[in-house]
């Protein structure tokens, strides 16, 4: 019953205006660099007849009174909270750009990034890591604090030639949906430099869709590596795309993929939840 209640409140996410605010009428997206408008709405877990939105006010008090409707009726909403406070744990999809577009010292920073998470996950967190390269790959699901990922993720290379990411993040969305934990948080974060070759696998569109039907915020660890002697030229769109699923994007130089990485983690734990 949980897999089809995401499914029949899949409306929520894709029409972000059926979540009222004290009067005001819609809730928008922000971005990490520039709050542009009051509330972000970053995704839901739904177990049904139960369902959790996650969010981030500008200011708590902007969720003092808030009403979700549904199909035109008003929901039964309990008092929005920190989440924080809730002792819940997040499951987290890591997926992780094993091409060799990528400089050995910006995918040895990926790896170090995703190993410092690992260590500083709450102990009813669990994390899960995908690759993508010429092809998708589960390296490993649902490990918590208490398990040794090291070994797994050191072990990686970036050798690949292709670059299938858009293939990777519907495939780690329905991994998400297909879970028994219906009602748990769940969180996606791509490590990427923006790039993707896909061919008859999913398209971008294809991608979002699964996103915002399976209610999952998809977050990114941009490279911010040169392509030709220039800019990144693929950063603008993964941003748009990240933002489109309720995620933020976080820019990264070599050397500093861990504290961009850190700096996202906290903001997972400054989420409200309205129940």
């Amino acid at each position: 019953m949980g897999q089809k209640g995401i499914k029949k409140i899949s409306v929520l996410l894709l029409a972000v205006c059926c979540l009222f605010l004290a009067g005001m009428e819609e809730a928008f997206a922000s971005s990490i660099d520039e709050q542009l408008e009051e509330v972000r709405v970053e995704g839901a877990a739904a177990n049904m007849p139960d369902m959790s939105i996650y969010c981030y006010p500008q200011q708590p008090g902007l969720l003092d009174g808030v009403k979700v409707t549904y199909g035109g009726e008003e929901l039964m909403v309990s008092q929005a909270l920190p989440y924080a406070q809730t002792g819940a744990g997040s499951d987290y999809y890591m997926l992780l750009d094993v091409s060799a577009s990528l400089s050995q010292e910006y995918f040895a920073g990926m790896k170090q990034s995703i190993l410092d998470f690992w260590q500083h996950m709450a102990p009813q967190d669990k994390i899960t890591l995908i690759t993508f390269g010429d092809q998708v790959q589960v390296v490993f699901q649902d490990k918590t604090v208490a398990d040794d990922i090291s070994e797994a993720v050191n072990a990686l290379t970036n050798t690949d030639q292709s670059t299938c990411m858009f293939e990777a993040i519907d495939k780690a969305a329905k991994l998400a949906d297909a879970k028994q934990e219906a009602g748990v948080r769940k969180i996606a974060v791509a490590f990427t430099d923006g790039e993707d070759f896909s061919e008859n696998t999913s398209t971008k569109e294809e991608a979002l869709a699964t996103l915002k039907e399976k209610m999952i915020p998809l977050y990114a660890m941009a490279a911010k590596q040169e392509k030709q002697g220039g800019e990144n030229p693929y950063l603008d769109s993964m941003g748009a795309f990240v933002r489109e699923s309720g995620g933020l994007m976080e820019v990264f130089e070599a050397g500093t993929a861990v504290a961009g990485l850190q700096k996202l983690h906290q903001i997972f734990g400054e989420a409200f939840v309205i129940p």
